[in-house]
C-alpha cells in the first residue's frame, strides 16, 4: 500500500525533467514512472504518425498502443539513449506499415524502368504557396497507395531503399509511386 509520502515522492520524481539516458535506463528496468513519462512525451507526436497510415483515429490509437508495447518490450536492446527519438519513430512507422500491408490496404504494380520517374523527379513542386490545411486535405484525397508512399518519403523522410525494404517491392516501384503521388497532389492543389 502506498503512503501519502510515497505518492508525493513518486509524483515529484515524475514531474522532474530527466535526461534521456535516465529515462531509457529506467524503462529498461521496467520502471512504470519512466514508461509513463516516455509515453506522455512521445504519444501525441506518434499518434500523428500512425494517423497518416490509417483510415481512422481508432485504428491509429490501436497502432500507437501496439507500438508502445513493442517499444517497452524491446527498449533493453537500445544501446544509445540519444537515438531514442528516431528509434521510437522508426518503430511506429514500421508498425503502421506492417498494419497497412497485413490488411491489404495497398497494392503495388512493379515498374521495370526508371525512365518515367526521371522527368517527374526533376520537376519540383513547391507546396509552400498553399495553406497547410489545403495540403493536408489534398494528401488525404490521394489513393491509399499514393498516400502511403508520399507520407513515407516526403513527410516521414524515409529513403526510397528503406521504403522498398519495408514494403518488399523494388526501389524503382517506390520511386515511381512517389512521383505519381506528387503529380496527383499537384493536380488536387491546383484544381482548388
Amino acid at each position: 500500500m502506498q503512503t501519502r509520502a510515497t505518492k508525493t515522492v513518486f509524483f515529484s520524481l515524475y514531474s522532474m525533467k530527466f535526461d534521456m539516458e535516465t529515462i531509457v535506463l529506467a524503462c529498461q528496468r521496467k520502471e512504470t514512472w519512466a514508461q509513463k513519462a516516455l509515453y506522455e512525451a512521445y504519444a501525441p507526436q506518434m499518434l500523428g504518425v500512425c494517423m497518416r497510415y490509417t483510415r481512422s483515429r481508432d485504428e491509429a490509437q490501436d497502432l500507437l498502443h501496439d507500438g508502445f508495447i513493442k517499444i517497452f518490450e524491446s527498449i533493453r536492446k537500445l544501446q544509445q539513449p540519444s537515438a531514442l527519438p528516431s528509434w521510437i519513430f522508426k518503430v511506429m512507422v514500421r508498425i503502421s506499415v506492417d498494419y497497412v500491408r497485413k490488411n491489404n490496404m495497398v497494392v503495388y504494380q512493379e515498374v521495370d524502368s526508371d525512365s518515367l520517374v526521371g522527368d517527374i523527379e526533376n520537376q519540383p513542386f513547391d507546396t509552400d504557396q498553399f495553406a497547410v490545411m489545403d495540403v493536408m486535405e489534398a494528401i488525404r484525397q490521394l489513393p491509399a497507395h499514393s498516400r502511403l508512399l508520399f507520407n513515407m518519403h516526403e513527410v516521414d523522410g524515409l529513403e526510397y531503399s528503406e521504403i522498398a525494404d519495408l514494403l518488399q517491392v523494388s526501389e524503382t516501384t517506390i520511386r515511381s509511386g512517389v512521383c505519381r503521388a506528387k503529380q496527383q497532389l499537384k493536380t488536387f492543389l491546383l484544381k482548388n
